[in-house]
């Protein structure tokens, strides 16, 4: 090219000019989609914490109001603390209660809760029959109950806790306590997984000489 030649300007493809154009406005687009998303998720993450600490902190209150009534003997002579049983028509088709009570609201009770309840028991005359089926309790959950049944003023004559996996040290612990227990008439232990390997049988053995010193 000579000194005096002008560069050749080719035209700018106006097509060209338009997919340029859509693809930032698309970017922006997306940028702004994604600072709005991330903003929702974190006003949902927010909203979700304070639900949940709301949900904690009225369960709390449940199981305070619970433990009160059991400790100043205003309880009636049958608590059902059963957590759900899945896949039943019994469960599905259940009419809500107009005014549910207490074991309505709690819908079972877990171990922290359990042992609550149990440092107040022995101070309960009117509870007779306590159902705590289906919630998940494993063998230490036990001893709080056996600590209460053995307690010198232990009221209750029914017990339920079948459908738990207690295991063979949940089955010792509740040996114990009919070993040392004279009232407790009825204890319930259906699909408790006593054996636990299938082969371990020191819990069933434990529980039947129990129940054969207390007979």
């Amino acid at each position: 090219m000579s000194n005096n030649q002008l560069p050749t300007v080719h035209p700018v493809d106006d097509q060209l000019l338009g997919t340029i154009a859509k693809l930032q406005d698309h970017k922006l687009y997306k940028d702004k989609v994604s600072r709005d998303t991330l903003e929702s998720n974190k006003v949902e993450r927010a909203r979700q914490r304070r639900e949940d600490k709301k949900l904690l902190q009225e369960r709390r209150d449940l199981i305070t109001q619970l433990v009160r009534l059991v400790r100043d003997d205003a309880t009636p002579a049958t608590l059902y603390l059963c957590g759900e049983q899945q896949h039943t028509n019994a469960t599905r088709f259940k009419e809500p209660k107009l005014h549910p009570t207490i074991e309505d609201m709690l819908n079972g009770i877990n171990e922290e809760e359990l042992s609550k309840l149990c440092g107040v028991l022995p101070r309960n005359r009117s509870l007779e029959h306590l159902y705590i089926l289906r919630n998940q309790l494993t063998g230490n959950s036990m001893l709080p109950m056996c600590n209460a049944l053995i307690a010198v003023h232990s009221n209750l004559l029914t017990l339920d806790v079948s459908r738990n996996p207690i295991g063979s040290i949940g089955v010792i612990h509740l040996a114990n306590a009919i070993e040392d227990n004279r009232r407790l008439r009825t204890l319930i232990c259906i699909g408790v997984s006593a054996t636990d390997d299938g082969e371990t049988v020191e819990g069933v053995v434990a529980l039947a000489a129990a129940l054969e010193r207390n007979s």
